[in-house]
């Protein structure tokens, strides 16, 4: 069901942004459907624009079913850039479960098959002002982690000085510093696989 959108041009540049359109949508519903699971996709432009909002299904008090052929129909018939997928938890929990982790991920790599990026999958709690984004709890904290080969050998390229005073006055020397960092960024991305 496609949910009326009032305000035009509204973005989303923020997860806090779409919990807040996802919470006010939940208290538009009777208290009777509040207290089972939606799931909704909005549906996002090139400029993070919000082209549509889908409730794209009504569960019961833990639980509701999804698959990536239906969250990712609408974004398809409506040529959309990315979505966002936001769900509520009655319980008043918003951690993510690990039905959501894994069905995120699942959806992550159907709208890279689609071309349609998954943006974020943001949960909700009918009586509690948080929000989860899991990009900013699950995937940013995964793509920063550095994977390395087995046989990868890690060079610390931090200078070390037998004698304290020269090393107090590099240590205060900003240019120095500055000089040292941008050493350690070149040979970071040099040996970085």
């Amino acid at each position: 069901m496609l949910i009326d959108i009032k305000e035009k041009d509204q973005k989303i540049l923020e997860p806090k942004a779409a919990a807040d359109i996802l919470r006010s949508i939940l208290l538009l519903e009777n208290e009777v459907d509040q207290d089972k699971e939606h799931l909704w996709v909005i549906g996002l432009n090139a400029r993070s624009v919000v082209m549509y909002i889908e409730l794209l299904s009504l569960g019961i008090l833990n639980s509701t079913l999804i698959h990536p052929r239906e969250i990712f129909r609408m974004a398809i018939l409506k040529a959309a850039n990315s979505i966002l997928v936001g769900h509520n938890h009655p319980s008043d929990d918003y951690e993510a479960s690990n039905n959501d982790i894994e069905n995120t991920a699942r959806l992550k790599e159907a709208g890279k098959v689609l071309g349609i990026n998954l943006v974020d999958h943001i949960i909700i709690a009918n009586n509690n002002p948080g929000y989860v984004s899991l990009k900013n709890e699950i995937w940013d904290k995964e793509e920063n982690k550095k994977v390395y080969p087995k046989n990868f050998v890690h060079f610390d390229i931090t200078p070390k000085f037998k004698n304290k005073e020269v090393e107090r006055a590099i240590k205060s020397d900003k240019k120095m510093q500055t000089t040292l960092k941008e050493m350690k960024e070149a040979m970071s991305e040099w040996l970085t696989f």
